[in-house]
């Protein structure tokens, strides 16, 4: 089983992208931390890890229309490779690469990718009235709604928010879950 679940914070807007053929491709870079003590200085370490996020379809305009950067998520999704090659620029420098008659050296890009299956939205997109929809609009309203697994969750604050008077919204919506590999 290929499943991989990541809960953190975006590091840039999302990227989407509509095809002529009727495909949308939403793309985000998702930041994840682990804390730790080191126990030889008993002094307190952080990391930050960084991972190329993929939604399709009705997901892709969902993420589109409610996620931003700094938004908190949990993607759930499987791992991916893949492989390209691009000419003239080194992907992690940036800087030009050349042969040493100048001309432009072809560099071979690994990059390893979610593709996600479901994501739930762990903080909500200030609205006029200060909430978001429910997971159950948002896929009603979506494109593809078959294709939609998305999720709302209320955060959780010390002091109670009262949701406007217009529209309830609950804890948690629930998404039923995706079926089993091989089912």
């Amino acid at each position: 089983m290929n499943t991989s679940i990541l809960v953190g914070r975006l590091g840039q807007d999302v990227r989407f992208t509509a095809f002529e053929n009727g495909n949308r491709v939403a793309n985000f870079s998702l930041a994840t931390n682990r804390k730790w003590t080191d126990k030889a200085t008993n002094e307190k370490r952080e990391a930050t890890e960084w991972h190329n996020i993929v939604a399709w379809g009705g997901l892709a305009d969902v993420c589109k229309k409610y996620l931003a950067k700094g938004s908190q998520v949990a993607v759930q999704g499987e791992l991916r490779y893949r492989e390209y090659e691009t000419q003239g620029k080194d992907c992690k420098t940036g800087q030009l690469v050349n042969y040493g008659d100048g001309t432009q050296m072809t560099v071979k890009v690994k990059v390893a990718e979610i593709i996600a299956d479901d994501v739930k939205f762990l903080d909500k997109k200030p609205t006029t009235d200060g909430y978001a929809p429910t997971g159950q609009a948002v896929a009603q309203a979506a494109a593809n709604p078959t294709a939609v697994q998305a999720t709302f969750v209320q955060p959780t604050t010390t002091a109670p928010v009262a949701p406007p008077a217009t529209e309830e919204v609950p804890n948690v919506v629930a998404v039923p879950p995706l079926p089993a590999a091989g089912v």
